[in-house]
């Protein structure tokens, strides 16, 4: 009875052993830097130059896309340990504020970033004030990508400003070469809500309306927000210096949307090595980190 006692030990031993081996080899799996990113170019884009830099330097990494709701709740539980797109100063403050004792910001990597309202270059509106008295030739609608919640909180808050009958006409971003193609080619009066940096306002020559007492106004900042269970210490060092000027985010938006042979990680390193500044940023051997644009 002993020994059979005895066998069974050695078995619970060893399966301990086994299980704590596996649980071990996942953890071992897992990259040391883990960004969330979400579904808009920009996002994307500082998602994978971090990682294209931290595996320079020969760090395990990876991205991962998230939605809203599940970037917080990732971010909150160490799911994933950097967020690059954290908008200051209030457009994510409330989810900030829920998760602050598990997080710790790592200050500003991009600075002038904005919202605003755009038509094609060639209408002749030139104030957001005269939007009421356009109304009928953009057909009393502005619109509004779904990604950007600020964005359809600013354009309500321009709507009711104005007392007009606009409305709000919510889209995915991947539409806006669709709608804006067929706005160009028929020169279609459109009004877009979007958000700076993007390639679209290059590369459909869209300006922005001037505002006068409304709300997109506001420039914003992108901040670096990490989970407190991040400790390497030159991981902490390369985040902390990490910073993208807006010139610089707008190249490189370019580039990931030119239609050319080869990935978006093949593209993102093509960038890189022609702006070595940024690694230089990062390196910390030229000191613009941090200054106005």
């Amino acid at each position: 009875m002993k020994r059979l006692g005895f066998i069974i030990i050695i078995f619970l031993c060893v399966g301990c052993t086994g299980e704590n081996k596996i649980e071990l080899e996942e953890q071992e799996k897992k990259a040391s830097l883990r960004i969330g990113y979400e579904n808009y170019p920009s996002s994307y884009a500082q998602a994978l130059l971090v990682q294209e830099i931290a595996e320079r330097k020969g760090h395990s990494t990876e991205i991962a896309l998230q939605n809203q709701t599940d970037m917080w709740k990732q971010l909150e539980n160490g799911g994933i340990n950097t967020y690059l797109t954290a908008w200051f100063p209030d457009i994510h403050a409330p989810q900030i504020m829920a998760i602050q004792n598990n997080i710790q910001d790592l200050g500003m990597n991009c600075n002038g970033s904005n919202t605003g309202l755009y038509v094609p270059s060639y209408t002749h509106i030139a104030y957001a004030f005269e939007l009421n008295f356009y109304r009928h030739k953009f057909k009393k609608t502005i619109y509004v990508c779904e990604e950007s919640s600020s964005s359809n909180k600013a354009a309500q808050a321009l709507i009711e400003a104005l007392g007009t009958d606009i409305k709000i006409k919510q889209i995915p971003y991947k539409s806006l070469d669709t709608l804006l193609t067929k706005a160009r080619q028929n020169k279609e009066w459109i009004v877009l809500a979007l958000w700076s940096p993007n390639s679209k306002i290059n590369q459909y020559q869209l300006r922005r309306l001037n505002e006068i007492d409304f709300s997109f106004g506001k420039h914003y900042e992108t901040h670096t927000l990490i989970h407190k269970s991040l400790q390497d210490e030159e991981l902490l060092t390369l985040l902390d210096n990490y910073y993208i000027h807006q010139w610089e985010l707008n190249s490189l938006l370019c580039e990931l949307e030119i239609q050319s042979v080869g990935s978006s990680k093949d593209k993102i390193k093509g960038w890189l090595d022609k702006n070595s500044q940024v690694m230089e940023r990062v390196d910390n051997t030229i000191t613009t980190h941090h200054l106005e644009e």
